[in-house]
């Protein structure tokens, strides 16, 4: 799950160069696989807390880097 969750995190940000609907995605996937992953880790049932928190905090980058994109779109209009 923790190896997941980096993944999809670094793939939030790519895809959200590319298609913003495809970044959220794997930012919301990334943050709830992150979440799972890092609880896994305390539990001893695994490792990758590094990669856990990577896909956490890029997933939250990326909604992040959305919300402003949207603000900004927004007050153009």
């Amino acid at each position: 799950m923790a190896l997941l969750a980096g993944i999809f995190g670094i793939l939030s940000v790519v895809l959200f160069l590319l298609t913003i609907v495809l970044g959220i995605l794997f930012a919301a996937a990334s943050i709830i696989l992150g979440f799972i992953g890092k609880k896994q880790v305390s539990e001893g049932n695994g490792t990758g807390r590094g990669w856990s928190i990577t896909g956490i905090a890029l997933g939250f980058v990326t909604l992040l880097i959305t919300a402003i994109f949207a603000i900004i779109i927004i007050a153009l209009l």
